[in-house]
């Protein structure tokens, strides 16, 4: 199935360098809904039919945002040669990232997916997909509007902007599945596309559903188990998340990254030693997890405003 996957991406990336200046410019005007514009454009700041097809829209000086338009569904992989510039779409837009990572921005905000990470951008936003690194295989797939409210309708939440998944097993399932079906395009493909979109969204939201309800309960149980060499990095192996997803879903429903949750706990382990046994400040230091005792002190000290030996002090009377 890999071997069959890679095979499909490639292929699509050997056609994107059009060469024959009428069929660029032909794809130009099918791709963008303000099409003619962006050529006149590059007509008039002399960009040459070579220079063009090399650097895109990027290079051009616009007083508008390129909007990019389709009226079917298709999936293809986000090529090297592509030049990053902003955008929008008049489109739903599933970025998923296979291997490597993506980065995007929208405005001044950047995000950044890891492998098995997927995001759902709605139409009209702008954003700007940074250029592919080596090892990076990210899958762009439109959805025209009709066909994503059709296949969304009573599963997704309202997205505006941009909304962010992690694809477990059965998702990056279904997404192979709509690359092979790139291949099919009979009477029938609509049909089993749409019915693939409306398992995949469903089981994004399952899964999101079930990790958010749990999420804090789940990083605390996991920090207090492993006090002394707690990482984000292994939690999310544990759990099979991407690190950037689940940084980002602990700070949502924590109010905390995972570094200051991981500290609270610390503290709170460490007050409640420090308040019922007669252990040093060392000890307690090295049983929260702390490697040097003068790091202990800083972090207490910008908790609670107070020594350890002070805060046992105050404890005791």
């Amino acid at each position: 199935m890999e071997d069959k996957f890679s095979a499909i991406l490639f292929s699509q990336e050997s056609l994107d360098g059009l060469t024959d200046e009428s069929r660029f410019k032909a794809a130009v005007l099918e791709e963008f809904s303000n099409g003619e514009q962006i050529l006149k454009e590059a007509e008039r700041q002399g960009f040459t039919f070579g220079r063009f097809r090399k650097e895109g829209a990027a290079r051009l000086s616009l007083s508008f945002v390129p909007e990019r338009t389709a009226k079917y569904f298709y999936i293809k992989k986000h090529t090297s040669v592509q030049r990053p510039y902003a955008h929008s779409h008049d489109f739903y837009e599933l970025i998923y990232v296979h291997s490597g990572r993506c980065v995007q921005f929208f405005g001044d905000k950047k995000i950044e997916m890891g492998q098995g990470e997927l995001c759902i951008i709605s139409p009209e936003t702008v954003h700007c997909i940074d250029r592919c690194g080596k090892g990076d295989i990210i899958l762009k797939a439109v959805i025209p509007k009709k066909m994503y409210n059709a296949c969304a309708d009573d599963i997704m939440p309202k997205i505006e902007g941009v909304k962010l998944f992690n694809a477990d097993r059965n998702a990056r399932f279904i997404i192979s599945k709509l690359v092979s079906e790139e291949l099919a395009q009979d009477r029938l493909h609509e049909k089993v596309v749409s019915g693939y979109l409306t398992l995949l969204f469903a089981y994004l939201c399952r899964a999101a559903e079930n990790v958010e309800s749990t999420i804090e309960i789940e990083a605390k149980t996991y920090i207090n188990e492993h006090i002394k060499d707690a990482s984000l990095q292994q939690f999310a192996v544990k759990l099979g998340y991407s690190v950037n997803y689940l940084s980002r879903l602990i700070k949502q429903k924590t109010g905390k990254n995972f570094r200051e949750l991981l500290a609270s706990i610390r503290m709170e382990l460490s007050c409640g030693l420090l308040g019922s046994t007669d252990m040093s400040v060392e000890d307690i230091a090295a049983e929260a997890g702390y490697q040097n005792t003068s790091g202990f002190y800083k972090q207490f000290y910008v908790f609670y405003g107070m020594t350890p030996a002070q805060y046992r002090s105050a404890t005791l009377k």
